[in-house]
């Protein structure tokens, strides 16, 4: 039935949409904004697949079904590179934090030698 595929690709689309919304917001560094779409992206895969279980497909909508997948993984693929490129920034922010914090408490504390027990720490 051509209706339930058109509403199918609209699906795609949206998809589609709300991943590049994914790669702007991580670009922006606005990591509650792209976890917030990426709860919506969970919400559209769901009627995805509830869209692809009903559609009967031809040939013709199998390939442009399959162009649109090969889009959104890549797109999908750069979300995740910079995902992980976030995850270690994250990290690495934390780290300096952490030994900013003991660093701190072992002075406070008047321990002698203290930067020799953040370094012994890390």
């Amino acid at each position: 039935m051509p209706e339930h595929f058109e509403a199918l690709k609209k699906l795609y689309v949206e998809y589609k949409h709300a991943a590049q919304s994914v790669a702007k917001a991580l670009a922006d560094e606005e990591y509650n904004e792209a976890q917030n779409i990426i709860r919506r992206k969970g919400e559209i895969l769901r009627n995805i697949v509830n869209q692809e279980n009903i559609v009967e497909y031809t040939d013709d909508m199998r390939l442009e079904q399959s162009a649109i997948k090969n889009e959104i993984a890549q797109i999908e693929k750069t979300n995740l590179e910079n995902l992980k490129t976030a995850r270690d920034k994250t990290s690495e922010e934390l780290k300096k934090v952490r030994k900013d914090t003991t660093l701190h408490k072992a002075y406070s504390l008047g321990i002698e030698n203290s930067g020799d027990i953040v370094n012994t720490l890390e």
